[in-house]
């Protein structure tokens, strides 16, 4: 159940139910809550799916499959089933290393980095689109910062400059 809970009466109207302020107050918190975990978890979420496509990709090797494919292809043959199915593991292969790089990095980051919390962008999208939030640079907030938060983001340890990533995988 969400914050703003919806039900139909008997008769089909939609209502909103009627909270008092203190259980308004409460389901607030723990929506807020919920989001703080969403954000807290992200990290691991993503090793845990990074994981589980490295371990769910292995592809075999070279081989027969993979020298008759380099023959058809030499040869012209670049839609036969061979040349298709060793395109296929190649692709799988590639999505493998660079995941296998995104959950190093990610490892990384956690051991040099532990108070901080990592996510990609994709990952920040699903959150805000999942609670209705906005997300922007700092210089486009307008509202007051308290000075606990300010004191948190001061205090917070910036990245070293070979750890900064222009682009993500």
């Amino acid at each position: 159940m969400g914050l703003f809970d919806m039900f139909k009466s008997g008769n089909g109207e939609v209502k909103t139910p009627q909270y008092s302020p203190e259980e308004l107050k409460y389901r607030e918190g723990l929506l807020i809550a919920e989001i703080h975990n969403e954000f807290d978890t992200a990290q691991d979420r993503l090793l845990q799916e990074a994981e589980y496509i490295i371990a769910s990709t292995k592809v075999p090797k070279g081989g027969k499959v993979a020298e008759k494919a380099d023959r058809l292809r030499a040869l012209g043959f670049i839609r036969t089933q061979d040349v298709e199915h060793h395109n296929n593991q190649q692709l799988r292969q590639a999505k493998r290393v660079e995941t296998k790089e995104f959950a190093d990095l990610i490892k990384s980051y956690k051991f040099k980095y532990p108070f901080q919390k990592f996510l990609t962008e994709d990952e920040l999208e699903r959150i805000c689109e999942k609670y209705n939030l906005v997300h922007a640079p700092v210089t486009a907030y307008i509202k007051t910062v308290p000075d606990s938060n300010l004191l948190d983001i001061e205090r917070a340890k910036p990245l070293d400059e070979d750890d900064v990533l222009d682009q993500l995988f």
